[in-house]
């Protein structure tokens, strides 16, 4: 597939889907990988959606960059209160850095 297909053909319909979703007060998140390593996304966010969609979220924003997954990760649970110190690697990671993350 190619993103020209991806645009005329599957986008509008997740727009359609993700604005029924909007109006439903429901999360949604729509990943595509149309070629290799080259996706298109449709998104809905709301404040009190869960800490799953929420990774799901950052994994299609930062793709195969884990670090920056992990990173972007650690602040949204900062930022949202969100006890990350069970955690084997974030939590022991984040316990050891200054405010940079919160």
């Amino acid at each position: 597939m190619s993103e020209a297909l991806y645009d005329e053909r599957v986008a509008p319909l997740l727009a359609e889907v993700s604005k029924i979703c909007a109006e439903l007060g429901m999360p949604f998140l729509a990943l595509v990988e149309y070629e290799k390593d080259k996706r298109g996304e449709t998104r809905v966010i709301l404040p009190d959606e869960g800490l799953a969609m929420a990774m799901a979220r950052g994994v299609a924003k930062f793709g195969v960059d884990i670090d920056s997954y992990l990173l972007g990760l650690i602040r949204h649970c900062n930022k949202n209160g969100i006890d990350i110190s069970p955690s084997m690697f974030i939590g022991k990671y984040a316990a050891t850095q200054s405010k940079e993350f919160a």
